[in-house]
């Protein structure tokens, strides 16, 4: 009776462990620490699009698994399959490519070019940028007009930390970028203060999901959707991005 006894409760523990395997959908995300949007702290990812995305994976069933990486890489993991999705970025059609994009944005980007306090560049209008040297992150995106600006000489950075140290160490007169996100690594890095110059583009942001992952990209792009035109609609959106002003 005990050896039964045993087997019966062995056999449950089994079915309770093959019906969590089941139900328990993980989505592995990709990202580049990119403050206050998505930023590690005390080894946990947090920011106002990690909120946002948890929020709308979990109301349709998956949790998230959310692992760092240079952008470079990031964006080479979802041509490959590597990776299930990647925040947050541009709709693009070279990215259509290898991505699937929902209709509904996580958040928006505001890129500006800004200069060190002090350096006497000033900048009006694109043609402003002809004949100076420009600091962008490489394998991203600014907006179509900057994108396909012709006479910029522009500088690749490997990361906004980067584009930072090399601005404030007089590489370049000038660099473009997210403006929360430049503003807030001058204040941590402490290097010299940076002045906003010009606004070039304000666009919205999204997760991609890769087509060459296991996943059924269209369907998750279609649900996650409807997730999120949901929160934003409740005011959700907006509170998740408060929280970090």
């Amino acid at each position: 009776m005990e050896d039964v006894m045993k087997r019966t409760v062995l056999c449950a523990l089994l079915f309770l462990s093959l019906c969590v395997c089941a139900t328990g959908k993980e989505l592995k995300i990709v990202t580049e620490e990119y403050p206050p949007y998505e930023f590690l702290q005390n080894n946990k990812f947090t920011g106002f699009d990690v909120d946002t995305v948890t929020e709308a994976c979990r109301r349709i069933g998956y949790t998230v698994n959310i692992q760092a990486f240079p952008w470079k890489r990031c964006l080479l993991m979802m041509q490959q399959g590597k990776a299930d999705a990647i925040m947050s970025l541009m709709n693009t059609e070279e990215r259509r490519r290898f991505l699937v994009f929902p209709k509904e944005s996580l958040s928006n980007e505001k890129n500006v070019v800004f200069t060190s306090t002090g350096s006497g560049v000033k900048v009006k209008d694109f043609s402003d940028l002809k004949g100076l040297r420009v600091g962008v992150q490489s394998e991203y995106s600014y907006g179509v007009k900057f994108d396909n600006y012709k006479g910029i000489d522009k500088e690749l950075c490997n990361s906004p930390e980067q584009m930072q140290k090399m601005l404030s160490g007089g590489r370049m007169p000038v660099a473009v970028g997210n403006e929360a996100v430049n503003l807030y690594l001058n204040k941590k890095l402490g290097l010299k203060p940076i002045t906003i110059l010009y606004e070039i583009s304000n666009d919205p942001l999204y997760i991609g999901f890769s087509k060459a992952s296991k996943i059924n990209s269209k369907d998750l792009a279609e649900k996650i959707s409807k997730a999120l035109s949901d929160m934003r609609k409740e005011g959700l959106i907006n509170q998740f991005k408060k929280k970090y002003e």
